[in-house]
């Protein structure tokens, strides 16, 4: 099998001494927020800096000409009034720039409430929380208590806690929802993925955004979501949650090479699972990166979800071997096998069908990630329409898309 690309492929990711990405070094949401916030400081340091000159060269009672007398500080004068007219308009000129200012200024960075269905304190999402957070986005995870894999689109109301969350990460008799002791915005909800969702999305983001997410991240799950799986999903089922009933842009991500483990051995662990998640991780966070990086409303087209699974990875690399989020390529893919007469979106001169999505991420020593669009109420493959409006929006954002062979 070989891959080859249709499209331009984007430029590899800055590697840091370790070789890993450095996360957010090519952000380009990270960077109009930098450019944004540096012009504003700078226009708040020259105006200071003008207030200062004109109180030193004995000008600034003029600025308060127009105040009512009695709100006048003590120790300044009234104002020749031969000197108003001038006043006003350096008056004006300021107020200008302020409002000018402020339109350049950016409110907040993009907004993501980030779930599974492996729980809250997996190393998986949590390694995720801190990529993502490490980027430069604002970031609400809101995720089951515990192990709530294959529950689908399940739905239920949240009850205490009988028995401990998974890992012990909270005792038995907790509250229906709770967080971090350290950090309230990593969220768990004692119920199946979708609740978990609904909670980030209709609870926590008015708490914490005052607005509605930007987009739902759902994963990178535990083992893959390819095929007939999907169906019974909770991964699928918590991203279809935030597209159908919230239109929400969503996409749900699961990566092949890892097992259950606990968030605290991230930081003492070299296991591959924690190898993997790691770099699922800074692979969802490069994906999203370049989705912000390219102006496009809605982010993605509406009624749909993404399925983005990632390839098995070894360590330690041969050389040849699959190790590194920066060697994922991506293959547009289809869920299930078409009907007979259902032709896709015609690329790579396919005759007519995409590949499965199991066939592309199973593909040993290939590095190929598959994405897939499903409709987000059916859970099947959209049509060609559909598959084209999306691969051109994909396409467009540099995300590095090939043909498989």
């Amino acid at each position: 099998m070989s891959a080859s690309p249709p499209y331009k492929v984007s430029a590899s990711l800055p590697m840091s001494r370790s070789g890993s990405p450095i996360l957010g070094h090519s952000s380009l949401p990270r960077r109009r927020i930098a450019f944004c916030s540096l012009f504003t400081f700078g226009f708040v340091v020259l105006n200071g800096l003008f207030v200062i000159a004109i109180y030193h060269t004995g000008h600034l009672n003029k600025l308060f000409a127009y105040l009512p007398r009695s709100t006048l500080p003590l120790g300044f004068k009234e104002p020749n009034p031969t000197m108003q007219s001038s006043t006003k308009k350096s008056v004006l000129t300021l107020l200008f720039l302020g409002v000018i200012s402020a339109i350049s200024a950016p409110t907040s960075a993009p907004k993501v409430v980030l779930t599974n269905d492996d729980g809250w304190a997996t190393a998986q999402i949590r390694a995720q929380y801190n990529a993502l957070t490490a980027a430069g986005f604002n970031v609400i995870l809101s995720a089951p208590a515990d192990n709530r894999s294959g529950s689908s689109s399940f739905t239920a109301p949240a009850i205490p806690l009988i028995f401990p969350c998974e890992f012990d990460s909270c005792p038995a008799g907790s509250p229906a929802q709770g967080s971090n002791a350290t950090d309230t915005r990593i969220n768990y909800v004692n119920a199946f993925p979708v609740d978990a969702a609904r909670y980030g999305i209709q609870t926590l983001s008015p708490q914490f955004f005052s607005s509605p997410p930007d987009i739902l991240i759902s994963g990178p799950n535990i083992g893959a979501n390819v095929g007939p799986s999907i169906f019974a999903s909770g991964t699928i089922g918590a991203a279809c949650e935030g597209s159908r009933n919230s239109g929400i842009t969503s996409l749900a991500f699961s990566g092949q090479s890892t097992t259950a483990e606990s968030y605290t051995n991230l930081d003492v662990s070299t296991s591959s699972t924690i190898q993997s998640a790691l770099e699922y991780a800074s692979a969802t966070t490069a994906f999203i990166q370049k989705l912000f990086g390219t102006p496009s409303s809605p982010l993605l087209p509406t009624g749909i979800i993404l399925n983005i699974n990632y390839p098995s990875l070894t360590f330690p690399s041969n050389g040849s071997s699959c190790s590194s989020a920066q060697q994922f390529q991506y293959v547009f893919t289809r869920a299930l096998p078409a009907l007979p007469f259902v032709n896709d979106v015609n690329i790579c001169n396919y005759s007519g069908n995409l590949p499965l999505e199991a066939t592309v991420s199973s593909a040993e020593g290939k590095c190929l990630g598959s994405i897939t669009v499903l409709d987000n109420t059916l859970k099947l493959d959209v049509g060609a329409d559909t598959q084209k409006a999306v691969l051109d929006r994909l396409s467009g954002a540099g995300i590095p898309l090939v043909c498989y062979s």
